[in-house]
């Protein structure tokens, strides 16, 4: 449990946030890259970025996949999400949601850093056949990152996939804030770059050959976790039932207030 002087040293209110109207853009891939063995880095470049995209922590886009034509958008500008699952399953394309790893609006371009599983995955064949030239509709964007104003102390934690966000997450922190990050991945040919201004402390967990999520690894490295003083956030992303198993133990046995937990599954 937190100590007492933890849980006095209350989260500052967060300001309401403003829900953006989330649209569909269309965008074009401009580059290709084999960032990692297992990450390859697509960059697309759409005029339709202008105050659409903006620079902040895990803020994620949703790329819905050409079902035939790759030089096409796959649906239409006007689509939302209660159009999307209207569609009977044989039209309707598969959607995946990915964070903006970078935004340079100088070009008008972001880079997402896709992870690849093979043939698993309608996003990870997609990746390994993407070239210059493929069209996207992208809908969104939404974030999903929000500690309150006053934070002190950051508890970071996933898997491949949510690498990414904590990248961006951690290069967006204050100096002299702090930081704890633990990730799983397959192997040391999955680590990733992590830099921050703030005081950073990582662990990589290697699964081997186990599946991702019957790995009890990062579960029991965030039990393990020393919860300083301070106002603390948790962000997580990665494998649904391990995400989902460490958001409950965070806000019922750690001491985390709801709002101050966020933990995502991304597959």
């Amino acid at each position: 449990m937190m100590s007492e002087a933890a849980v006095a040293e209350k989260p500052a209110r967060r300001s309401r946030r403003v829900r953006r109207e989330t649209s569909v853009v269309y965008a074009e891939v401009v580059r290709v890259e084999q960032y990692r063995p297992r990450v390859r880095r697509i960059t697309l470049r759409s005029a339709e970025f202008d105050g659409w995209i903006t620079d902040v922590p895990d803020q994620f886009i949703t790329f819905i996949f050409p079902m035939g034509d790759r030089k096409r958008p796959a649906v239409g500008r006007h689509l939302d999400w209660d159009d999307y699952f209207k569609l009977d399953e044989s039209e309707r394309p598969h959607a995946r949601n990915y964070t903006v790893r970078a935004w340079r609006p100088d070009v008008l371009e972001v880079d997402v850093d896709m992870i690849l599983h093979g043939d698993e995955g309608r996003g990870s064949i997609w990746a390994m056949e993407a070239e210059p030239g493929d069209a996207l509709a992208i809908w969104g964007p939404r974030t999903a990152y929000d500690p309150p104003p006053n934070v002190t102390w950051h508890l970071l934690f996933g898997d491949e996939t949510g690498l990414p966000a904590i990248a961006v997450i951690l290069e967006q922190l204050p100096a002299g804030s702090a930081a704890r990050v633990i990730v799983e991945v397959d192997g040391p040919e999955c680590i990733y770059p992590l830099e921050s201004p703030a005081d950073l402390e990582v662990t990589w967990l290697y699964r081997g050959n186990e599946h991702p999520g019957k790995s009890e690894a990062l579960i029991d490295a965030v039990r393990a976790v020393a919860i300083p003083e301070g106002v603390c956030y948790a962000w997580g992303g990665g494998e649904f039932r391990t995400m989902q198993a460490l958001g409950k133990y965070l806000r019922r046995e750690r001491g985390f207030r709801p709002s101050d937990v966020t933990a995502i599954g991304y597959w």
